[in-house]
């Protein structure tokens, strides 16, 4: 799409091959190398990541919605919405990497507060993370995990 290191695109298919590179080195399952090495580290004691067969959401929960079947993005405005579906009941183990995990609200505080901080990396690590590379979108530079929109400094 663009030469190395001069633009970048988001794909869950990054992160869920990642996720399945740190399987194969460390010889863990990912929930538990998740477990191990976030969960754990900062008591997240609400977050788990379900086995592929377990759709069972802790209670209390709230209830998921999506417009439509289509996984791709909503039809943009004035294109009329599709119906809405409820998705609660659908196992996030397909996010993987990219996102396979169900937390409390409680600790995705937790989480977005150590994101931001860099709490579980190293200084360099976290400087490098925070090392912007520009998007298609004017408006928003990526690093390794979290973006910058409108230059504000703000880690999303």
């Amino acid at each position: 799409m663009f030469p190395a290191g001069t633009s970048c695109y988001y794909s869950n298919t990054n992160f869920v091959m990642l996720g399945m590179i740190a399987e194969q080195v460390i010889g863990k399952p990912l929930r538990q190398l998740i477990a191990d090495r976030v969960f754990a580290p900062l008591n997240m004691s609400g977050c788990s990541m379900p086995e592929p067969t377990d759709a069972a959401i802790p209670v209390p929960f709230s209830r998921g919605h999506q417009f439509g079947t289509d996984w791709g993005r909503a039809p943009t405005p004035p294109a009329p919405l599709p119906p809405l579906v409820g998705v609660t009941d659908i196992n996030p183990s397909w996010a993987a990497g990219a996102g396979a995990a169900i937390c409390t609200a409680a600790d995705m505080t937790v989480w977005a507060k150590a994101l931001s901080t860099g709490e579980l990396l190293d200084p360099t690590m976290q400087t490098q993370r925070l090392s912007w590379y520009p998007t298609q979108d004017a408006k928003a530079n990526y690093g390794l995990g979290v973006v910058d929109i409108n230059g504000l400094g703000r880690v999303c």
